[in-house]
């Protein structure tokens, strides 16, 4: 079954950041060149950021009951209205 989800870009945005800083806290903590104690503490620091804000983004993706939201009209420039041809 494939099902489509839509995501609004400021969703879409957190999404893409807390996978980033749970893969550079990864990285950190795998980095030999960083001191030890120093690697440890920001490697986990954002390691567990990312995996703590995770869990309020997937509620706010996959625990929503409503289908997606619509999108909004799209904006019209004031004098581009077109009139519509009056019947004869």
């Amino acid at each position: 079954m494939s099902t489509n989800l839509q995501l609004s870009l400021p969703t879409l945005v957190s999404v893409v950041a807390t996978r980033g800083m749970m893969g550079v806290g990864a990285g950190i903590l795998l980095a030999p060149r960083i001191d030890k104690k120093r690697r440890r503490a920001i490697g986990l620091a954002l390691l567990a950021l990312g995996l703590a804000s995770t869990i309020p983004i997937a509620v706010r993706v996959f625990g929503s009951k409503r289908g997606p939201v619509p999108a909004p009209p799209a904006p019209r420039w004031p004098g581009t209205e077109r009139e519509s041809p009056s019947p004869a």
